[in-house]
């Protein structure tokens, strides 16, 4: 007789309730369509199996989260909506281009963190799909050109004994 087996954990420990099956194992529903399909004989070895996620709607989200905080000079919380990212998709070029900006425009005095943003523009770059690739590098140019313009006015003005506002984000005009 053929056993119906839970194509998510394998179990045969499968019941119909309410209409659908249930797997008492994991506890996932089938439908009365989707149990004919599953009936099969003997077991089913599920060990080298792989389950492929879709967080594109996840990925999606933190983006628009990131640029919004972005935008909004919360350069920290834009950072870590790119790490979140990054995390699920390491080659994500627009999150390693967004992240390069939000940890240059943290840099003080004290922690630069323009290295960091060249990295991550570099990471961007090379991830970056072909038809992109110029524009990726000329954001970059602009985005690096104004960091360190922003670092040089205010070592010019500590220099000078000038009060200084140490966030270069805070205080380059010339940042959109």
């Amino acid at each position: 007789m053929k056993k119906l087996t839970c194509e998510m954990c394998g179990s045969t420990d499968i019941i119909k309730k309410d209409g659908m099956y249930v797997c008492q194992t994991c506890g996932t529903k089938y439908s009365v369509e989707e149990a004919k399909k599953m009936m099969i004989e003997g077991t089913v070895d599920v060990s080298g199996s792989s389950v492929k996620i879709d967080n594109t709607a996840a990925i999606d989200n933190y983006y628009k989260m990131a640029e919004s905080a972005y935008k909004s000079s919360n350069q920290k919380e834009a950072e870590d909506y790119c790490n979140k990212i990054i995390e699920i998709e390491p080659n994500n070029y627009k999150a390693w281009l967004l992240k390069g900006k939000a940890a240059g425009w943290q840099s003080t005095l004290a922690n630069l963190r323009i290295g960091e943003a060249a990295n991550c523009f570099e990471k961007a770059i090379t991830n970056s799909p072909e038809e992109e690739v110029n524009k990726v590098k000329a954001e970059f140019l602009v985005e690096f050109s104004n960091l360190a313009e922003a670092s040089m006015k205010i070592s010019g003005q500590l220099l000078r004994g000038l009060p200084v506002r140490i966030e270069l984000f805070e205080f380059c005009e010339l940042h959109d």
